[in-house]
C-alpha cells in the first residue's frame, strides 16, 4: 500500500471514529436549549415561508436540519398559541413532545445527524485542502487534531447554528484564497457563494469582511482587479442571502427604509442607517437580524466564570475558555508550535489572518455564554499547528520532534476517549476534568439541559421515581416521567418544609446560581453528589431530610 492510500485509509478512520461518537451521544442526549427553537423555525420556513419564529437567527442552518422532517410529516403546531405569539420556544416544545405518532428521539435524531454529516464535510475539506497546501503530514494532524477535539464533537450533532457557521465560514476563506490565487470568473462566484452560506449561517460571520479586506492588503493585489473581485463578491453573496429569505425578501419591498427602523445605538446600527440611507436598502429580515445582533451584544447576557456572575462580557473570558476547554494534547501541540512562528511564511497569513480578526472580537464580545462561540477558531488554529509542526518541528526541536508530538497526540486520544460521549462537558485534565467544570464555566459550556433522558435512564435502573428535580433546559419534564416535585430552596427547608423524595437531582447551572440567587441550593452543595449524570446533573440522597432527621434550624 502506497503511502496516499495509507493516508486516505487513517483519514476515513478519524472520520468514521468521530461520526460513530457524534451518532451515539445523538442517540442519549436529550433536547438541548436552543434545538427546538431553531427546529421550529426551520420547519415552519420550510412549510410556509414565514420567518416570524426566532428572527434574530439566519435561516440557513435551521433549514438544513428540518428538511429530514418534510419526509417524517410531524404536525408544524401553526395552530398554537405559540405561532400567534411567535414564540419559537413554545412552538419547539409542541412540535417535540406533543405529536401524535412521533417521539421527540424519532424528530430530533434526523435533524442532528444533518449536522453530524457537516462535520464529516468538515473534516475531510480541511484534510484534502491541506494535503493540496501544505502536504500530507500537516493534513492528517490536522484532521486528527479536528476530529478528536470534545469541543466540536459536541456542537457538532446539535441543531444550532454554531457548526454550520464554523464550516461556512472555514469554507468561505478557503474559496476566497482561491480566488485570490486563480481569479476567473467561476472562482468569485465560488468565493461569493460561500460568502453568502456563511452569511445566513451565522451573523457573527460579518467578521469575514474585515478579513477578506486584510487579504487583499497582504496580498497585494491591483485595485482594478480588486474592485472587479469585490464586485462579484457581493454581487453574488448578496444574491444568496435575497434567495435564502425566500419570500421574505420579496414581502420587503414594501418594508419602511432601513434608515427608518434601525437606531444609532451600535457600530453596526449605525452603519446600517447610513447605508440604509444613501443605498436606499429596505428593512430587509437580514438587516434586521443583524441589527438584533448587536443590540444583543451592547445588551449583554448572565455569564459565569471561575464562581462571578457578569451581565457584560470581559475581554478574558474566551482566552480562559480557549485554555480549559482545549485538549490538554492540542495545547502542548499548540506551544510546541508556538517558537516556529519565527519561520512563517506568507502562505500562512490565510489561516493566521481570520483567527486574528475573529479573536480580536472574542476579546471585545459583550455575549460570554460558551465555547461555542469560539468553534470557527479551531480548524485555523489546528490547520496552522499542524502546518508549522510539519515545516520546523525537526529543525527546531532535532531528534525529540516525533517524540513529542506523539506524546501530545496520545495525551489528546486519551482525553477525548475518556470523555466520550459527554463531549459537552469536556474540561481539560489540567484544571481538573469534567469533576471541577463547575467551579469553573457552566450554561453550554458544560450543562445545556443534555441529560434529562440519561437522569431517567439512572433512576429506572434502580426502580426509584421519587426525585425532587430541579432541571435547567428546554426538555418536557413530563414526557420523561418525572413528577413535578421541585428541589426546596433553603429558605423553604428553614420555613419546615420537608421535600417528598428521596433523591433530589439539580442542573449544575442551578446548583450555581447562575440566573437566581446562588443561595437557594447552598444546602445541596454542602452535600456530596452520589452520582453525577453526565457531569452535568448532580443527584443527592436527601432522605435524612425527608424524614425529618435533619433540625431545620441546620439550613
Amino acid at each position: 500500500m502506497n503511502r496516499q492510500a495509507v493516508w486516505l485509509a487513517c483519514v476515513l478512520a478519524l472520520v468514521t471514529l468521530q461520526f460513530a461518537r457524534q451518532f451515539t451521544a445523538a442517540l442519549q442526549e436529550t433536547q438541548v436549549f436552543d434545538e427546538g427553537l431553531h427546529l421550529s423555525a426551520g420547519y415552519s420556513i420550510l412549510l410556509t415561508g414565514d420567518y416570524r419564529l426566532n428572527p434574530e437567527h439566519p435561516p440557513l442552518g435551521r433549514v438544513l436540519n428540518a428538511l429530514p422532517l418534510l419526509f417524517l410529516k410531524p404536525d408544524p403546531k401553526l395552530d398554537t398559541q405559540g405561532w400567534k405569539d411567535a414564540d419559537a420556544v413554545a412552538v419547539g416544545r409542541e412540535l417535540l413532545y406533543h405529536q401524535q405518532t412521533l417521539t421527540p428521539e424519532q424528530i430530533l435524531l434526523p435533524a442532528r445527524l444533518v449536522t453530524i454529516f457537516l462535520t464529516v464535510v468538515l473534516a475531510l475539506t480541511l484534510a484534502f485542502w491541506m494535503r493540496a497546501r501544505y502536504g500530507q503530514p500537516a493534513a492528517l494532524l490536522a484532521v486528527f487534531l479536528l476530529t478528536l477535539d470534545p469541543n466540536l464533537s459536541a456542537h457538532g450533532h446539535y441543531v444550532t447554528t454554531d457548526f454550520i457557521a464554523t464550516l461556512t465560514c472555514f469554507l468561505a476563506v478557503l474559496a476566497f484564497d482561491r480566488m485570490q490565487r486563480r481569479g476567473g470568473r467561476l472562482d468569485i462566484s465560488l468565493a461569493g457563494l460561500a460568502l453568502g452560506a456563511a452569511l445566513v449561517s451565522k451573523f457573527s460571520a460579518i467578521f469575514l469582511l474585515p478579513v477578506f479586506v486584510a487579504l487583499w492588503l497582504f496580498h497585494k493585489t491591483p485595485w482594478r482587479v480588486a474592485l472587479r473581485q469585490m464586485a462579484g463578491l457581493i454581487a453574488v453573496s448578496a444574491l444568496v442571502v435575497a434567495i435564502s429569505y425566500g419570500p421574505e425578501t420579496w414581502r420587503s419591498r414594501h418594508a419602511p427604509r432601513l434608515n427608518e427602523v434601525v437606531k444609532k445605538d451600535t457600530a453596526i446600527g449605525y452603519a446600517l442607517r447610513v447605508g440604509g440611507r444613501y443605498l436606499h436598502l429596505p428593512a430587509h429580515p437580514f438587516f434586521l437580524g443583524l441589527n438584533e445582533m448587536a443590540l444583543h451584544q451592547k445588551a449583554g447576557h448572565p455569564s459565569y466564570m471561575l464562581g462571578t456572575v457578569r451581565q457584560h462580557g470581559t475581554w478574558n473570558y474566551f482566552p480562559f475558555v480557549f485554555l480549559v476547554k482545549t485538549p490538554l494534547g492540542a495545547l502542548l501541540l499548540c506551544l510546541l508550535a508556538l517558537p516556529l512562528l519565527r519561520r512563517f511564511r506568507r502562505d500562512l497569513l490565510v489561516l493566521a489572518v481570520p483567527l486574528c480578526i475573529y479573536w480580536s472580537l472574542c476579546l471585545t464580545s459583550g455575549i460570554n455564554i460558551g465555547v461555542r462561540h469560539l468553534l470557527p477558531v479551531f480548524p485555523f488554529t489546528y490547520a496552522l499547528v499542524a502546518v508549522l509542526l510539519a515545516r520546523h518541528s525537526v529543525e527546531f526541536y532535532r531528534k525529540a520532534a516525533p517524540a513529542l508530538v506523539g506524546a501530545a497526540c496520545l495525551v489528546l486520544a486519551g482525553e477525548s476517549a475518556y470523555i466520550a460521549p459527554h463531549d459537552i462537558a469536556f474540561f481539560n485534565a489540567a484544571v481538573g476534568g469534567p469533576a471541577n467544570g463547575p467551579k469553573l464555566l457552566l450554561d453550554s459550556n458544560l450543562d445545556w439541559g443534555q441529560d434529562l433522558g440519561n437522569l431517567r435512564r439512572w433512576l429506572d435502573a434502580r426502580g426509584r421515581n421519587d426525585v425532587c428535580l430541579a432541571y435547567f433546559g428546554s426538555a418536557d419534564d413530563r414526557y420523561y416521567r418525572f413528577q413535578g416535585w421541585a428541589v426546596a430552596a433553603n429558605a423553604n427547608l428553614r420555613s419546615g418544609e420537608r421535600p417528598p423524595c428521596h433523591f433530589a437531582a439539580i442542573s449544575v447551572t442551578l446548583l450555581e446560581g447562575v440566573y437566581h440567587e446562588r443561595a437557594w441550593y447552598a444546602w445541596l452543595r454542602a452535600r456530596q453528589p452520589v452520582a453525577r449524570i453526565g457531569w452535568s446533573i448532580y443527584v443527592y440522597d436527601v432522605a435524612d431530610i425527608s424524614e425529618g432527621r435533619v433540625p431545620k434550624e441546620s439550613f
